[in-house]
């Protein structure tokens, strides 16, 4: 075997295994939010004649502790076993924040690319501790 494709079908392999430790990351992990399809774009390879699609995705990103926090406070108001005055009082009113301003690219085949069109909404899946692995959702 040539040494190019020796490296070849090493990289792909890396690549492969990498993706599959995302998703399993993501699974166990993630935490579900709406992000807005920023740009999408397209390059082609004449060589091949394949190509790469991707999507330029914005969304908010919350912290763990953010998102425990939002549930706490989410538990609280669901608390009937105490009077509403007494819901005020435990309520912090800092919910946890909205998180922080992100942008990511991600790969995706090219039936959600045609699926998609820029300014849509989108469901994803990122890491918490890691805001710049995401998956869609539908890809889970």
């Amino acid at each position: 075997m040539k040494p190019i494709a020796f490296f070849l079908s090493f990289l792909t392999i890396t690549l492969l295994l990498t993706a599959c430790t995302d998703a399993k990351r993501l699974r166990e992990h993630g935490a579900a939010t709406s992000a807005t399809l920023v740009t999408k774009s397209e390059t082609c390879s004449s060589r091949t004649h394949s190509g790469t699609q991707t999507f330029d995705l914005m969304f908010m990103a919350r912290d763990t502790a953010q998102i425990r926090k939002a549930a706490h406070v989410d538990d609280v108001w669901k608390d009937t076993t105490i009077s509403f005055m007494e819901r005020l009082e435990k309520w912090d009113s800092s919910s946890g924040g909205i998180g922080t301003m992100t942008n990511v690219t991600i790969t995706v085949d090219v039936a959600t690319f045609d699926k998609y069109t820029p300014g849509q909404r989108v469901r994803i899946v990122y890491l918490p501790e890691d805001p710049q692995v995401v998956m869609l959702k539908e890809d889970l």
